[in-house]
């Protein structure tokens, strides 16, 4: 208790401590951390919850008063309180709750302690507080206000006065008050007082002024209640309500199809939240006629109405068309609707009807018998079926259209014909084929083209590569006959065409014929027959290694065979190649062929030229930059040897000091940094005493770290990286703290941003420090200690010591195999976890026991969890269920704090382990396939696994709103089960795009497979 209290809240059982023990316990830990603005502690709900008891209240009381200054302190004293229902706490709780200078964190514990452990009066008071200062509160604390209190404390009126007066959410950010809304839209509300809630919010989003993107009436501000309002309303579409053709209503959904693509309109899936207008065809019939009202509204100063239906198309996005089943509807409004204008209208969607059915003369009859004795609807049908001459620019418009439609038509009747007379003239001459071109003038003839092209057509490749192997899709259109020739003559053109032979080879902007058909000819000999390179001879490896170089994006498949078999001529042309790349060629044409394939190709084989680059690169650096950070980026790719190192250290060296451009000179260190990190940092502080002044120093040093590292990890793929060894952080990283200093740190608002050069040294220093915290040993506890002392502020400081600690705790917990470890393995065949590897394999045979539960459990809980639409609920849920499966072989940590105090949202700890493994959760209803594959990348290894080699991407699927998902590269829509294995895909595409990363698993769990 004197040293760590904080251990015996986190773990072991609180409740079985006495209540005396626990109250010493709380007044120890406050007074432990009292001058402390950061204790670390991020304390399990359960624990909080097991600690708590109702005769703590005049002890809370006292601490609450005391240390009314420490967020931890009070954070973990109000959580008490809201645990634990201890009401003899509600007074003290509250001026936290109304305090204007707590963090919002603070003040939502507070509010959730009131709510829970306080009375109906003392709720009253709160809300009261509250109500006039909501343009002053967060999005957080309002929609936790709103969560708790909605609908008993807060009324409609009530919560239409907060809406009215927060702030409107930051374009593209994330809202919680938005997805507070949202939840009380899809609530069991009474009638009365969803209509109620509907009326107030049309009447917010008719507030001047409105948006100007569209011809509508939604007010500028308040759009961002928009879809929460339409989701409102479908409750009433659903039902069929008296109410779901109120004006309010329909004019709702009209607003929302005429700003959908606003950008401050913010929904998961703006088609989903219109399905239920859509399936109704009254409804969507109701919504025209509205929209005929609206415009006319609008134009109320024009005397020019529409009375053309297709009119309304620009307001209604073809959300209604004419169609036979609303004919009677059609003529009842001809006749009874009392504006000349209505009828008109009506009058033009009939004879829509009448043009696509084929013009029935019943239907005409009809029309002529509706529409006799008003003049204006006789005139108009009378010009329907009697078309006054065209004006000129009429005349102009429709000769315009009739050319278009002809040059279409042509254009079709054309390709068709084409094809049949290429398939009828080739198939009459099949062995003419096997002529392809001239090779020795380089010349492709047109039936070569057009068959190479039939090849891409059919197989649907639009294609990385440009020789085309699959010459068998040609068989069933022009025959066996005509296909092997087309193969025979493209490979015998390869032979005797040699691509170097034009001297443009290099410089030209397009690829010729003659390189794409020997390039097709060498990929269906090496396609159709492995041995092929042991029956050509040296002149033809020669022409097929400079065919190799021609290739785009990356060499061809088959180079390695050819590689192998001529190892002499396939060096000498790349060699050749990269001489010409580094040296040779101009300056603004960042020709870098040879050296991408290379990057993007097998490593064995780029690693056989590094010391052909290191050499070019000795001889002299390359002018264009791009073509050196690549050349550079090969050099120190993947394991280098001690000799190699030397070298490059020296050269890193030598241009180091020789350098004057300040691009390169950090481009040149930060590489030294990479193998040799004690140089590289004494190079670095000599460079950075030499500078004049201290602005130029900042400003050096943060360009410096916002390019040591690609913040995902080291900026070159060496697999050791020597800067991140304790010994030379320990030097560098206080050494950068004197110039990136936290409290310098840009603060950016809520919502989404650019990052800039700042925020990248900021993460350079954060991923730093993990690494040192990450490391095991007492060297990583001194370095961290030192560290402390380097900076001023406060919190930064504390957090540090706070690390320190940990990293000691985590280095005593080691354990060994003992007796007791056996024993325990062969009774539940699993021991604690000694590593990494072995606490990832035990979170999947969690997850897969859970998985089980859910999808095929006799007592499933799926059919709850379909209900669930907040991640929170399902992640807490899922946090406390790995809990109890843990059998003390690991903690189970949800919304923890990392040390550059970003949250995951879980994350599987063991003593033993040095790093925990991760687990993002996201429910696949609320995103998109794109949106989760870029959240893989950018948030569970860009975020949460900075220090950690494996990771879990948990998916479930609720039901709600998706049920098949769009895949990336066709139209077709994916399954649960083909999205999961997508994703699995990208997981594995991820793991060969960071080195780092060992194993990252893709977990499905299907709420929805048991029909409930």
């Amino acid at each position: 208790m004197r040293i760590a209290p904080e251990v015996l809240i986190e773990n072991g059982d609180p409740s079985a401590l006495p209540v005396e023990f626990r109250k010493l316990l709380l007044t120890r830990f406050a007074e432990f951390y009292a001058e402390r603005r950061y204790t670390g502690t991020s304390f399990d709900i359960t624990m909080i919850r097991r600690l708590a008891d109702p005769e703590l209240a005049p002890t809370i009381n006292t601490l609450l008063q005391k240390y009314a200054t420490n967020n931890d302190v009070s954070a973990l004293l109000l959580k008490l309180i809201w645990q634990g229902q201890i009401s003899g706490s509600v007074v003290a709780a509250l001026p936290y709750a109304l305090d204007k200078k707590a963090s919002s964190y603070i003040r939502i514990c507070a509010i959730n302690a009131v709510a829970k452990a306080g009375t109906t009066k003392q709720h009253r008071e709160l809300i009261k507080a509250l109500l006039p200062n909501i343009p002053t509160l967060s999005s957080r604390v309002i929609a936790t206000v709103c969560d708790l209190f909605f609908p008993g404390i807060i009324t409609v009126p009530k919560l239409l006065k907060i809406l009215k007066t927060t702030k409107p959410p930051e374009q593209f950010s994330s809202y919680q008050l938005r997805e507070s809304i949202e939840d009380i839209a899809e609530a069991t509300l009474l009638e009365k007082s969803a209509e109620k809630l509907l009326r107030g919010l049309h009447k917010l989003l008719k507030k001047q002024p409105f948006i100007k993107q569209r011809p509508c009436e939604i007010s500028k501000r308040y759009a961002w209640l928009l879809p929460n309002a339409i989701m409102l309303a479908n409750r009433f579409i659903r039902t069929k309500h008296k109410f779901h053709l109120d004006p309010i209503v329909l004019d709702l959904v009209l607003g929302f199809l005429a700003i959908r693509n606003y950008d401050d309109i913010y929904t998961h899936d703006k088609n989903e939240i219109l399905k239920d207008a859509k399936a109704s065809p009254e409804f969507r019939y109701n919504l025209f006629w509205h929209a005929v009202a609206a415009t006319r509204n609008r134009k109320k100063d024009n005397k020019t109405y529409s009375t053309e239906y297709w009119q309304l198309r620009p307001d209604i996005s073809n959300f209604w068309t004419p169609n036979a089943e609303d004919l009677e509807k059609l003529f009842k409004d001809l006749i009874h609707r009392p504006l000349i204008n209505d009828r008109l209208i009506a009058l033009s969607a009939i004879i829509a009807i009448y043009m696509d059915g084929k013009r029935p003369p019943k239907l005409r009859e009809k029309m002529k018998r509706v529409v006799s004795g008003t003049p204006e609807l006789e005139a108009k049908l009378h010009d329907f079926f009697h078309p006054k001459p065209q004006s000129k620019e009429e005349k102009k418009l429709r000769r315009q259209q009739r050319n278009s439609e002809r040059k279409y038509i042509k254009r079709k009747q054309f390709q068709e014909a084409n094809r049949k007379n290429w398939q009828t003239t080739l198939k009459k001459k099949p062995h003419d084929v096997r002529n392809v071109g001239n090779p020795q003038e380089g010349l492709i003839l047109p039936r070569t083209t057009y068959l190479y092209n039939r090849i891409k057509e059919k197989n649907n490749e639009t294609g990385n590569g440009l020789g085309c192997a699959n010459w068998k899709e040609l068989v069933d259109e022009f025959g066996s006959d005509v296909a092997k020739n087309f193969r025979d003559g493209c490979i015998a053109y390869w032979r005797d065409y040699d691509p170097f032979t034009d001297s443009n080879h290099r410089t030209t902007s397009s690829t010729p014929w003659s390189q794409i058909i020997g390039l097709t000819g060498l990929a269906m000999e090496a396609n159709d027959d492995p041995n092929w390179v042991t029956k050509i001879n040296s002149d033809d490896a020669r022409i097929a290694a400079h065919y190799s170089v021609c290739e785009l994006n990356g060499f061809p498949s088959w180079l390695a065979a050819l590689f192998d078999k001529f190892p002499d001529l396939v060096d000498a042309v790349i060699k050749n190649e990269l001489c010409y790349e580094l040296h040779e060629a101009p300056l603004e044409t960042n020709h870098a062929h040879t050296l991408l394939a290379l990057s993007n190709g097998d490593k064995d084989f780029s690693t056989h030229y590094k010391n052909t680059l290191y050499d070019l690169m000795l001889r002299q650096e390359p002018a264009n930059d791009f073509v050196f950070n690549q050349t550079l980026s090969l050099i120190l790719d993947g394991q280098l040897n001690a000799a190699f190192m030397n070298k490059v250290v020296a050269l890193a060296c030598k241009r180091f000091a020789a350098l004057v451009d300040t691009n390169r000179k950090l481009t040149w260190l930060i590489a030294l940094f990479h193998i040799d990190g004690v140089k590289g940092c004494k190079l670095l502080k000599a460079w950075i005493a030499t500078l004049s002044s201290q602005e130029e120093r900042k400003e050096t040093m943060i360009n410096f770290c916002a390019r040591l590292t690609s913040h995902r990890g080291p900026r070159f793929a060496l697999a050791v990286s020597d800067y991140e060894r304790v010994e030379v952080l320990g030097e560098l990283l206080p050494f950068i703290f004197k110039f990136v200093k936290v409290e310098e740190d840009l603060r950016h608002k809520e919502g989404g941003y650019t990052p800039v050069t700042r925020d990248d040294a900021s993460n350079t220093r954060s991923h730093l420090l993990n690494i040192i915290f990450n490391t095991p040993g007492r060297s990583s506890y001194n370095v961290l200690m030192k560290l402390s002392k380097t900076t001023n502020h406060a919190y930064f400081k504390d957090r540090i010591e706070y690390l320190a600690k940990e990293r000691a705790a985590l280095d005593a917990e080691h354990e060994e195999w003992t007796g007791e470890g056996i024993a325990e393995f062969a009774l539940l065949a699993e021991k604690k976890p000694s590593s990494e590897l072995d606490l990832y394999k035990i979170a999947l045979s969690r997850l897969d026991d859970i998985k089980m539960d859910f999808e095929d459990g006799d007592q499933s809980e799926a059919g709850l969890f379909k209900k669930a639409k907040k991640e929170t609920l399902i992640r807490n849920s899922f946090a406390n269920r790995l809990k109890i499966l843990s059998r003390s072989h690991y903690t189970v940590a949800s919304e923890e704090e990392f040390a550059d105090g970003k949250r995951t949202d879980i994350r599987l700890n063991a003593t033993s382990v040095p790093v925990p493994v991760p687990i993002e959760l996201k429910i696949a209803n609320n995103c998109s396939l794109a949106v989760l594959r870029e959240r893989m990348d950018n948030q569970l290894i860009g975020q949460y696994m900075k220090t950690s080699r494996y990771g879990i991407f948990l998916i479930v699927n609720n039901g709600k709103n998706k049920k098949n998902w769009q895949g990336n590269t066709s139209r077709k829509l994916l399954s649960f089960v083909a999205l999961i294995e997508a994703l699995k895909q990208h997981a594995d595409t991820l793991i060969k795009k960071y080195p780092k990363i060992e194993a990252i698993e893709v977990v499905g769990i299907d709420f929805t497979v048991r029909g409930c």
